[in-house]
């Protein structure tokens, strides 16, 4: 089974046009894990309804909120995703589970195309539990905006464990794209970055990166 850790915030319409179209598109079973926080009434509601997995608590980090969803989460396979997407792919789990399968220790990154970024960044990507019981959490706790992704993405490039599926469309509604408005929660996100110094963040933690790769390279068969 495969489980989407999804952070989200004032977005529950959103949350029911992730949660129908990935359960719309799978093949088999799908579980859906939002990250809420305590004083989002709404997205509460919204969860409630849908019948999905909620880790509700005080608002923090981006990097805690994925790691907070990963807890709760029992699948094998683990995406992170958000409560932008919508999956467009019919059988995109089979999709998945096979790139997964033909790995024996599945240190593996899957990525499928966000409309965004046509393979140039893993936005959306599938680990195998194994890789969060590896490096000890499915994210770096470090990160209250970006960079989460990046951070997987760049390991599993090192390790040559990286795959992009350009057939697996995982469309991630931006205001970048011109696909979504440009709401509170992004120009919530806008300010982290800077105040965060995010950037900033990322270059320092440079160590841990490959410190982090090591691990895994030792868990390769």
């Amino acid at each position: 089974m495969i489980s989407l850790l999804m952070p989200t915030r004032g977005r529950p319409h959103n949350m029911r046009d992730v949660t129908f179209s990935a359960r719309d598109t799978a093949v088999g079973e799908v579980e859906l894990c939002f990250a809420i926080d305590d004083d989002d009434e709404p997205s509460i509601e919204m969860a409630q309804t849908l019948h999905v997995k909620a880790v509700v608590g005080p608002r923090h980090t981006l990097s805690a909120c994925y790691n907070d969803a990963a807890e709760v989460a029992t699948g094998d396979l683990l995406m992170g995703c958000c409560d932008s997407v919508l999956f467009l792919t019919p059988g995109w789990d089979e999709m998945v589970q096979a790139e997964f399968d033909r790995v024996p220790d599945k240190i593996l990154l899957v990525f499928g195309d966000d409309e965004i970024h046509h393979g140039g960044g893993a936005t959306l990507p599938f680990l195998h539990r194994r890789w969060m019981e590896v490096v000890g959490r499915f994210y770096a706790p470090y990160f209250s905006a970006e960079y989460v992704d990046t951070w997987c993405h760049e390991i599993a490039k090192s390790l040559g464990r990286a795959v992009y599926l350009p057939n697996l469309i995982t469309q991630h509604r931006h205001p970048l794209a011109g696909t979504a408005p440009m709401d509170k929660t992004h120009e919530e996100r806008m300010a982290r970055i800077v105040d965060d110094d995010v950037a900033g963040t990322w270059l320092r933690t440079a160590p841990e990166r490959l410190a982090e790769a090591d691990l895994l390279r030792a868990a390769m068969s």
